[in-house]
């Protein structure tokens, strides 16, 4: 219910007042002395237009909902509503939330997702060298892998051979294998700085060395082809292991020989699979694999299934690493369209290195327009001690707790070393060797973490759609939490009020049709029925809920089942048979045998005959009432002058 009150609230919500636009934004109406800006009221008038949310009304009619929304947040910021822990929790995840799409640069999202999606309708077939680096090397140590990296490089434009060299020198263990050969990969099949360096260098060609989270890469680039798209398939498999001898290759070939044989003959290819392949998890289901494209498969495997043109058609039996294949092709598919495949971009975007760009580049952008500064002097200060103690350990804290010297500037706000040990203090990983590049990056960590919070903390002077957002949100959970308090509780869990409130009010209550009030009592058999009539007697309606289940549904056999409530024409078939409507006739399968205890009402004779709609009338009826005291004792002052200008989008 919140939720669905929290959209109706920011029908009635409003934008912050700022100071900086009292010239062009006038007051348009004063409630008990607060200030309400032209701004304010014309923004949600317009919304509520716009959205048709609630039937048209004239702008005097806003005036009146407006008011008594703007009444009600007052009342609850009366009451320190705003003020519960609770509530400024749950606003502080709004304002986390609605905060994010402002706090990246929104061009390079659209960028990557079309450099994304262009390099997905695109293969490039690469080999590597790897080099791996220490996560807590030394400056001079990266350096060192470095400059070995453009050593085997310039080999290999000497004219050694790229693939000969992997085989030599990688550290990807694959490379002892496929002498450092990938085939061909796509987009987000390989860490972004990879995929970079595939995709940005030539045919023919090496790239620099990349760093990525594995060590140093050179990547050479042996051939491009347009992406093939995706492939369904399904396939029988005998598995030969890496050590198998002759004769254990030479059963493989001739067991995948003879299924080939009764393929060709005409059995069922699923069938063989379930009953031969020795890919067990496949053969469950005839063989069948999931839809896979370029780079998914070894690459003599992926060759064989993308070599089959229509669907049904099988290969012949060939060899992988793995052992012998029969494929089948299914179904082929292309790459969707950008609109179609763009969710899909997005969300593997946020999944990779890639994600963090458009919150670099904006971060590097608010570094100039805030005149982001760090003094070096304090950072080597504190890297000293760091490097000294070992670590961010107790130490550390101890010696750097009386520094507390200006270490970074934001706009016009300085931000202290005690600051900075506070964020590593609740920021700490696990700790790691002492090293230059970790002070050096946890330093770049906290100075992005504080850019972005003074850019959250600007949103609502910079952004007025941000700003309205918040205002909405804000003012829309004080409603619901006042209202809560002054109507909804109060209708819903006083009793004696619904029951007053009917009595008074019974002429708004009536039916078409009479109603039943009471209990349908269904049994299996006519026995049954009998001996239920005969226990009924006497007893009250909740004693029979008790005794007549107690008694007859006994070693789990539920001969009778009891249906307690009121029954308007058309609830239920039984109950319109023997008594609402007698034209009908009807007999349960199960339960043929049925009586009623109770009786036909007229129209409502307690506020429980019609709970639904005295509760919902009440609630009217406390809101009235509610508004008509908050008016009474509140000063209401609206400029006419300024009302007459409000402009309808």
């Amino acid at each position: 219910m919140k939720t669905k009150f929290l959209l109706s609230a920011i029908l009635f919500g409003a934008t912050f007042s700022n100071i900086m636009f009292a010239d062009t934004d006038p007051v348009i109406m004063k409630i008990n002395g607060k200030e309400i800006c032209k701004s304010e009221f014309e923004y949600i008038y317009n919304k509520n237009s716009q959205q048709q949310t609630i039937e048209q009304k004239s702008l005097d009619e806003y005036v009146d909902l407006f008011i008594n929304y703007k009444l009600k947040v007052d009342a609850a910021e009366k009451q320190g509503l705003d003020t519960v822990p609770a509530f400024v929790k749950e606003l502080e995840g709004y304002r986390q939330q609605l905060a994010k799409p402002y706090l990246v640069d929104n061009n390079i999202e659209d960028i990557l997702c079309q450099e994304a999606y262009a390099r997905l309708k695109e293969n490039v077939e690469v080999s590597h060298i790897l080099l791996r680096v220490d996560p807590g090397a030394s400056p001079e140590k990266v350096k060192e892998i470095y400059d070995k990296m453009l050593g085997y490089k310039q080999q290999v434009i000497d004219g050694k051979n790229f693939n000969e060299l992997a085989g030599e020198v990688s550290e990807d263990p694959s490379a002892k294998r496929n002498s450092g050969a990938l085939g061909y990969i796509t987009g987000f099949m390989t860490v972004y700085p990879f995929e970079n360096a595939a995709y940005n260098t030539p045919v023919g060609q090496i790239s620099d060395p990349v760093r990525t989270s594995f060590g140093y890469h050179l990547v050479y680039v042996t051939n491009r082809r347009a992406d093939q798209g995706e492939i369904l398939a399904e396939h029988i498999m005998k598995v030969v292991p890496a050590d198998a001898d002759a004769s254990v290759e030479a059963e493989a070939k001739k067991q995948i020989n003879d299924i080939y044989k009764k393929i060709k003959a005409g059995e069922n290819f699923e069938e063989l699979a379930m009953a031969n392949s020795d890919d067990k998890v496949s053969a469950r289901d005839g063989g069948k694999l999931p839809w896979f494209g370029s780079g998914r498969m070894v690459a003599d495997f992926e060759k064989e299934a993308f070599a089959l043109k229509n669907k049904g058609e099988y290969s012949e039996p060939f060899r992988t690493p793995f052992g012998w294949h029969i494929v089948k092709m299914l179904d082929k598919r292309s790459v969707a369209s950008f609109e179609d495949k763009k969710e899909e971009i997005v969300k593997r975007i946020k999944r990779d290195e890639r994600a963090h760009k458009g919150q670099d580049v904006l971060i590097n952008n608010l570094k100039n327009s805030y005149n982001v500064t760090c003094d070096n002097s304090a950072s080597l200060q504190l890297k000293a001690v760091y490097e000294q103690c070992g670590n961010f350990d107790s130490v550390y804290f101890t010696q750097t707790a009386q520094m507390n010297i200006p270490l970074l500037k934001i706009s016009d706000k300085t931000y202290t070393s005690e600051d900075f040990n506070d964020f590593v203090k609740t920021n700490l990983s696990v700790k790691s060797a002492p090293n230059h590049d970790s002070f050096i990056s946890k330093i770049e960590e906290y100075t992005k973490h504080e850019i972005l919070k003074y850019e959250e903390s600007q949103l609502e002077n910079k952004y007025p759609e941000y700003r309205n957002l918040m205002r909405e949100y804000r003012d829309g959970i004080l409603l619901f939490e006042v209202s809560n308090n002054e109507v909804w509780n109060k209708a819903s869990s006083d009793e004696k009020a619904l029951e007053k409130f009917f009595n008074k009010n019974k002429k708004n209550y009536t039916w078409e049709k009479p109603h039943f009030k009471g209990m349908l009592i269904e049994c299996v058999d006519a026995e049954t029925f009998e001996k239920a009539k005969e226990l009924v007697k006497g007893l009250s309606n909740d004693s029979i809920l008790k005794v007549l289940p107690r008694e007859l549904n006994v070693d789990s056999q539920r001969v009778v089942r009891i249906k307690k409530g009121l029954f308007a024409p058309g609830d239920n078939k039984v109950v319109d048979a023997l008594e609402l409507n007698k034209e009908v006739i009807y007999q349960d399968k199960k339960y043929p045998e049925a009586f009623l205890i109770g009786e036909t009402l007229e129209k409502p004779q307690s506020y429980e005959d019609v709970k639904g709609m005295v509760t919902s009338d009440y609630q009217n009826y406390l809101d009235k009432e509610w508004i008509k005291k908050l008016r009474k004792k509140s000063k209401i002052e609206i400029n006419k002058d300024v009302l007459k200008t409000v402009n309808p989008l």
